[in-house]
């Protein structure tokens, strides 16, 4: 499928980021978009700045468009020719495929989990589930398929009803699709396409090992996270321990308050009567003042009378 030439190098931008496990993509972003612009292409920085992180079951999908191309070469070519029998209504060669269809998604789901798991990241059954469902509706679009195969999801996809699948922000960059490169698969026997790599003793005792790894995954997960709810228990139960000893005190402080403010209120009015009676005997003092100097005035007068 043709690409829009000013747009491949973004899209080979992109490619490596989506490569890159979940925890690294948003530095190796960040430090891309940074040299670019350093380098001056401000457009490009500004796209790949913009790349949004891949969900988890996105990016296990991505994963295996890059590291098993043959096993989804054959897991589309058998939603092609469910496609074709679909459009021919053949119910009996669509109730053959399904039920291939589901072992196969199955099987492909369980080696993609393995896939991940060898590259340290465990996944989960919903994130699993996810995935099926992403791989479903490539089976059942064509356009869904070449999204995926861009390898870019940012989001898993989902088959609702029979109409086209619904791609709106799934994909990083809009357009950007992925094609096989070939129909190597599509002439091969049904079995041939279904059935799941080793002997079925080896198979069961793969998935057998896988879910025993995952119990036990499950069960650390568990240990760490009855501990983690034992030490939130605990500090939950010192701080609110601790609540109760400072509502004590804003109480009792408001008590104190309450006592000191009608304090303050007594001592208000007796400044106001201690002012009043101050400025009463302010005035009283001025008119002994005057009448002494007038007594002294009167005295002096006299005495010189008198020497007279």
């Amino acid at each position: 499928m043709a690409r829009d030439r000013a747009e491949e190098p973004l899209q080979a931008d992109a490619y490596e980021l989506y490569g890159l496990p979940p925890g690294e993509f948003t530095a190796a972003r960040n430090t891309l978009a940074a040299t670019l612009k350093a380098d001056g292409d401000t457009a490009r920085a500004a796209a790949v700045k913009a790349l949004r992180k891949p969900g988890m079951a996105a990016w296990v999908v991505n994963t295996m468009v890059r590291s098993m191309d043959e096993r989804l070469g054959q897991l589309f070519d058998l939603g092609a020719q469910l496609r074709e029998a679909q459009d021919e209504l053949d119910g009996a060669q669509l109730r053959a495929l399904a039920t291939s269809r589901r072992r196969l998604v199955g099987a492909v789901v369980q080696e993609g989990r393995s896939l991940c798991r060898s590259l340290g990241q465990p996944v989960s059954e919903a994130v699993a589930t996810q995935v099926e469902s992403t791989l479903q509706a490539a089976m059942a679009d064509a356009d869904a398929e070449a999204a995926v195969l861009g390898g870019l999801l940012v989001e898993p996809l989902l088959v609702i009803g029979m109409g086209p699948v619904d791609l709106s922000g799934a994909v990083a960059i809009e357009g950007a699709v992925g094609i096989r490169t070939g129909t190597k698969h599509r002439g091969a026997p049904l079995s041939a396409v279904v059935e799941p790599t080793g002997s079925a003793e080896q198979v069961s005792a793969r998935l057998l090992a896988e879910a025993r790894e995952e119990a036990a995954e499950a069960e650390r997960k568990l240990r760490r996270a009855n501990e983690a709810h034992t030490k939130a228990s605990k500090r939950a139960a010192k701080l609110q321990a601790q609540a109760l000893r400072v509502r004590s005190q804003v109480e009792e402080l408001r008590r104190q308050a309450f006592e000191l403010e009608h304090d303050l209120e007594q001592v208000e009015r007796a400044l106001v009567t201690a002012e009043s009676e101050q400025d009463g005997a302010e005035v009283e003092r001025n008119r002994a003042d005057e009448e002494a100097a007038s007594a002294r005035a009167e005295v002096e007068r006299l005495r010189r009378h008198r020497r007279s």
